[in-house]
């Protein structure tokens, strides 16, 4: 429905800007054939003095002029129609291009982000701007974790993931956006001193018979 009314209104506008610049065609060439049928001409300054006997009719025409371009300017700033989302991405091999699916590039990245463990959630959109495409990850990591540390593993995992699954052209580049959701969860705890447990003693239960003598040296007890 909005895509039609825009078309409407596109050539309602292509028309109208077409009269007007054949009204304007038309007037120039007429005041440059015949000059006197429009206005007198002054040969010692060079001026051509119009026939305004209708002022009203030359307001009117100034004010639908300027209504013509105040919407024209409207129509180029709203009018135009949306881009159509990004379906897939091209990537370029040796055997030839396969197209990358949008959504299949965008769970790839995610599970390689989740699988660190200092990414508790992970949110990955790929959209594209010209000929670069920009990476948007919104993560959340536990409490206590270094967030430079975090952001630097997190862009080098997803940089890995996205090179492994589209191989662009030599004009194209990759940008990643990452975005601080917030913590959630916590580090797990680390024993940094473990202590080795001491192998069970069996418990004393008297003494064990036949006792064995010893030798005093001489073999006389």
């Amino acid at each position: 429905m909005r895509s039609d009314l825009r078309a409407l209104i596109g050539r309602g506008l292509v028309l109208l800007n077409l009269a007007a610049a054949v009204a304007s065609a038309a007037v120039v060439v007429l005041a440059w054939l015949s000059p006197s049928s429009i206005g007198t001409f002054d040969e010692g300054s060079g001026d051509l003095i119009l026939h305004l006997d209708d002022r009203r009719a030359l307001r009117a025409a100034g004010w639908m002029g300027l209504l013509l371009l105040l919407a024209d300017g409207l129509f180029l700033l709203y009018g135009r129609a949306p881009r159509a989302p990004l379906r897939h991405i091209v990537s370029e091999n040796r055997d030839g291009t396969v197209l990358v699916t949008r959504e299949a590039l965008e769970n790839g990245l995610r599970s390689a982000g989740e699988a660190l463990p200092e990414v508790t959630r992970l949110r990955v959109t790929v959209r594209q701007a010209g000929r670069r495409f920009v990476v948007h990850a919104a993560f959340s990591a536990p409490e206590g974790s270094s967030l430079p540390a975090v952001s630097q593993a997190l862009r080098q995992v997803l940089r890995q993931r996205f090179e492994a699954m589209v191989q662009l052209p030599d004009a194209g580049r990759v940008e990643y956006e990452l975005e601080f959701s917030g913590f959630s969860g916590r580090l797990a705890k680390k024993v940094e001193n473990a202590v080795t447990p001491e192998p069970e003693r069996a418990p004393f239960t008297g003494p064990q018979y036949p006792i064995e003598e010893e030798d005093d040296g001489a073999g006389v007890r």
